[in-house]
């Protein structure tokens, strides 16, 4: 038997599937590409999704020589779509770095009370928020609004489009602002301030849960044998805790990819004071009693992406020719020294630990002598002086950051994940599956089914640990100079960023 985690992020979607003792059997990706009809919109087709979907599914079937037994998806959350009821969608998802909601924001702001929201949401006002983006669609496309059967966030789509079950878990359902993170259930009283009716969400219940067989046709399709499960997954971040081993307080999830995410246990729910200071969210963990806090970056990915791709044209056409990873390349072609070049990354404004969605990217500090692996190197060091800033803010308000579990994109290179290390002043360890986000969907799908009792037993024979990285002094010096440096930038540039704003 073996288990496949499906992972739908934002730029692509994934396949693994694993054996009982976590090693990976067989893996498929398939990439697309964000819609940007305007600037600010960022959104996804669903047809790309699910075709993704459709395809990693099938190639990593025909590489398997024993049955598949369950399927877990882990997603990104935020990102939403109507669909009508014949699962046609009618808009595209609009994501999580789509930028268009900053009116349905200050409505919230002007309002409600943060506080109350917080205490029954575990969410600051925010305009990533799923309400956001339904309430922008109820008063800009009203037509499709009342036309929607279903707002399918990209988890419960999937698992509807592979089960015919609309449900959605806890963790993806608490990323909207609607899900009332005390009772379990959408919160009416939100839920009418928006304008939404809860017969237009799908149903929220708990990781694990068995869904049923895959629909029919489906499993004919991808030749799934017919009694395969549906287990119900996670938010991405969440499965990449379970599947890097970060389980219990004082385990911290470093996640790297389009953006970058700490995610921090907490047993039971945080002081909304000190959250709310920092714009951390909470969302229920999977383990019962337990709290996720998570900082995030919404520019590590997508700022590394756009470096490569408007200055690094030559460098990527040197590693695709040799058969390099793009990316890791440019990590190791970048200086061996902390840059005295300093970037502000906001290519997509900041959400924590300061909430500025005008703020945006700066290039400062620069002159004659320095290089291009300067520059690059500037880059890699703003992902990590924003880490340390979130690392900073997460403790502050007692909230335990012990080593970091590394995953994702950024997990993959030792350098960039040693200079994390000199800069933050944490041990850094990556687990042997780096794609901990499909291993933790995995988990759950082994869990949902009884291969294991519970995710705890099954992250401790499933999870094995590979590398760690420990802070070298000497490099800690050159970084708390840079970091001095680093946290002025934001408060100096904020008037001349929110000036230009039109």
């Amino acid at each position: 038997m073996c288990y496949i985690g499906l992972d739908a992020g934002t730029s692509g979607i994934k396949a693994l599937a694993f054996d009982q003792e976590g090693n990976i059997l067989a893996s498929a990706y398939c990439g697309y590409s964000l819609i940007t009809p305007r600037d600010g919109w960022a959104e996804l087709s669903p047809t790309d999704i699910w075709n993704g979907a459709k395809q990693v599914l099938s190639q990593v079937t025909a590489c398997l020589d024993r049955p598949v037994r369950a399927i877990a998806v882990s997603s990104a959350a935020q990102t939403v779509a109507p669909f009508d009821r014949q699962g046609q969608p009618l808009y595209n998802f609009i994501t999580t770095v789509d930028t268009r909601t900053g009116a349905q924001n200050r409505w919230w702001q002007d309002h409600a009370d943060e506080k109350e929201i917080f205490r029954r949401t575990g969410l600051p006002f925010s305009p990533i928020y799923t309400v956001n983006k339904l309430m922008w669609l109820r008063e800009q496309e009203p037509d499709i609004f009342q036309r929607a059967w279903k707002f399918f966030l990209v988890e419960d789509y999937l698992t509807w489009r592979l089960s015919g079950e609309a449900v959605i878990d806890y963790s993806v359902a608490s990323r909207g602002m609607m899900l009332n993170i005390e009772k379990y259930r959408w919160d009416e009283e939100i839920l009418a301030m928006a304008g939404i009716r809860a017969g237009q969400l799908s149903i929220p219940a708990k990781a694990t849960t068995d869904l049923g067989p895959v629909r029919k046709e489906i499993a004919e399709m991808l030749r799934l044998p017919a009694d395969t499960r549906i287990i119900l997954g996670s938010h991405d971040q969440t499965c990449g805790t379970i599947g890097c081993g970060a389980i219990d307080p004082g385990q911290t999830m470093n996640a790297t990819g389009t953006v970058e995410v700490l995610m921090a246990i907490h047993k039971g729910m945080p002081q909304a004071d000190g959250v709310l200071g920092f714009h951390f969210p909470c969302i229920p963990h999977i383990l019962e009693g337990q709290y996720s806090v998570m900082s995030l970056n919404q520019n590590a990915g997508v700022l590394l992406k756009w470096y490569k791709n408007l200055f690094c044209k030559a460098e990527e056409a040197y590693a695709l020719a040799r058969g390099l990873d793009p990316y890791r390349y440019l990590i190791e072609s970048s200086s061996d020294r902390a840059a005295d070049v300093f970037v502000l990354p906001h290519i997509n404004g900041c959400e924590t630990p300061v909430s500025d969605p005008a703020s945006a990217a700066a290039i400062l500090h620069m002159r004659a002598y320095h290089t291009k692996a300067d520059i690059s190197r500037a880059v890699l060091d703003s992902m990590a002086y924003d880490l340390r800033q979130n690392i900073e803010a997460l403790e502050s308000i007692g909230i335990p950051v012990g080593k970091l579990h590394a995953i994702g994109g950024g997990a993959r290179t030792d350098k960039l994940l040693q200079l994390k290390a000199d800069c933050t002043g944490k041990v850094i360890s990556t687990p042997r599956v780096t794609e901990a986000a499909s291993l933790g969907a995995a988990i759950l799908a082994a869990v949902g089914t009884g291969a294991y009792p519970d995710i705890r037993s099954a992250a401790g024979n499933m999870v094995h640990m590979d590398k760690t990285f420990y802070p070298d002094g000497k490099m800690r010096e050159s970084y708390d100079w840079g970091y001095e440096v680093f946290q002025t930038l934001y408060e100096r540039l904020r008037p001349v960023n929110h000036m230009a704003v039109k």
